[in-house]
């Protein structure tokens, strides 16, 4: 096998069909976790109650917020596995370079996260039907597919983004905590006092809405496209050091 009779898209197209089948099961999982929280979440709904004289309401609030975290965590996961020796030796299969390498690896990463998208939308219909078998009166405050498609695409459009962002995120770190293991420790402190900051205005609060409270989904995609080419910039980088140093 050589690439003289194949080119290297023809050899991305190769590694991301070979991976994609051979991480089969992390897509499994995601469902499994999305079935589970929504399951959990449709049994633990939150109750308020409102009150005055002789009337009071009271009414469930059900979100699909849960769904939401673990797909950010299972994006968190598997950015982190594609990084790991066994992903990596499988590009030997093929004539392959850490540029064909990476390509693949985000090919992949965007397939997963349109699947997490529309799964994790879809949710939200899943999460309705299951309020309307309890037999209660249902107010809904997102629309679905064939009320208004346009807000449902854009929120499966966002999700994806969001969950590409993590994925690419979580990969290049730990492609450069394999460029040198020391690295990692600053990383476990910055996450250690983020997670301990009381601050209610950080820097990751700043981040993050620097992507969320983007309006225009234009500019939110400009934003995103920006940071993942960033992303993947730096990764293909370090990779091509890693494999210098390998070899």
């Amino acid at each position: 096998m050589s690439l003289t009779h194949r080119t290297a898209w023809e050899v991305v197209k190769q590694q991301f069909l070979y991976k994609l089948r051979s991480n089969a099961a992390v897509f499994t999982v995601l469902f499994v976790l999305q079935i589970i929280s929504m399951v959990l979440m449709n049994g633990a709904a939150m109750t308020s109650e409102m009150g005055t004289g002789s009337f009071e309401l009271e009414w469930n609030s059900i979100s699909t917020d849960g769904v939401m975290g673990l797909t950010f965590f299972w994006a968190m996961v598997f950015g982190f596995l594609m990084t790991t020796p066994g992903q990596r030796n499988a590009a030997y299969l093929y004539v392959a370079t850490p540029l064909t390498e990476n390509l693949a690896n985000f090919c992949l990463f965007g397939f997963a996260s349109l699947i997490a998208g529309i799964t994790t939308v879809l949710s939200g219909g899943f999460v309705k039907l299951l309020a309307q078998l309890q037999d209660v009166q249902l107010i809904t405050e997102t629309a679905g597919l064939f009320s208004e498609p346009y807000q449902f695409f854009t929120r499966v459009l966002a999700m994806a983004v969001y969950t590409f962002l993590t994925m690419m995120i979580v990969y290049t770190i730990f492609i450069i905590i394999q460029r040198n293991r020391l690295l990692i420790l600053p990383f476990i402190l910055l996450w250690f006092a983020v997670s301990q900051s009381t601050t209610p205005s950080n820097w990751l609060g700043d981040v993050i809405d620097f992507f969320y409270n983007e309006h225009s989904i234009l500019l939110f995609l400009g934003k995103a496209g920006v940071t993942a080419v960033l992303m993947a910039a730096l990764s293909l980088v370090i990779s091509k050091r890693i494999e210098v140093k390998v070899s």
